[in-house]
């Protein structure tokens, strides 16, 4: 632990990765709350991580010549470094840090975490503090149409393309999604569909659903026969 100013300052900064890395994920994630051990050792583990892999950059920059008596020094006496050079000393830590936060940055995008989720994962793995409809919705970077087919609790009943969704992790009542494009949608109290206008969005709340189920539109039928009703509509 820390026993002066300069060291507590430098341990706080020391973690700074670890948030860039875990900012990073939940910027696209819809994962749940963690609890503080889990979070913390989060945090803990990337900082470890990229303070690692920019310590293994900074010997690789000890095989040049003009840097060698530096990185050498700073690995044998830091203290000593500290008290005789302190900008050197410094502006290596400057350094090292920087590298770190860059490292935990590259690592929390979405190809590298991708990557580094694979390793050891298997298909039956449970993904934990994952919102459902999250799941259903979500198409893992693939850019293809979702269907969405709604049941609403006062009885009408809608279906249409997904167009973005709350993605808060915690099933709460207030979440809502919104259907944009060809919509399909029949009141309770009629019998037959009605395809509302193409520029229409619907925005639908979690608190009204009875239930709903979600489909891939990879072959894009959904729309190319809602735009064949269109035009069957408005010819003469």
């Amino acid at each position: 632990m820390p026993t002066d100013a300069f060291s507590a300052i430098l341990y706080v900064f020391l973690l700074v990765p670890g948030l860039v890395y875990t900012r990073q994920i939940e910027r696209r994630r819809s994962y749940g709350k963690m609890s503080a051990f889990r979070e913390t050792a989060t945090v803990v583990v990337a900082s470890s991580a990229a303070l690692l892999m920019s310590w293994i950059f900074v010997i690789l920059l000890s095989t040049i010549p003009v840097l060698n008596p530096w990185v050498n020094a700073m690995m044998a006496d830091p203290d000593g470094v500290r008290a005789e050079n302190p900008l050197v000393y410094s502006g290596c830590i400057i350094l090292i840090l920087a590298l770190a936060v860059t490292f935990g940055f590259i690592g929390g995008q979405p190809r590298i975490n991708q990557w580094i989720a694979r390793i050891g994962s298997h298909e039956d793995d449970v993904k934990l503090y994952q919102s459902g409809w999250t799941v259903a919705f979500d198409t893992k970077g693939r850019k293809i149409p979702v269907i969405v087919s709604v049941q609403l609790k006062n009885g009408d009943w809608l279906q249409g393309p997904i167009d973005h969704w709350n993605q808060s992790p915690d099933e709460t009542p207030d979440r809502s999604f919104t259907l944009k494009g060809p919509i399909w949608f029949r009141s309770s109290t009629a019998e037959i569909d009605e395809l509302l206008d193409q520029d229409q969005a619907v925005v639908i709340s979690a608190a009204e659903i009875e239930y709903l189920t979600v489909a891939e539109d990879p072959a894009g039928a959904y729309e190319a026969e809602a735009r064949l009703i269109r035009a069957q509509e408005v010819s003469p």
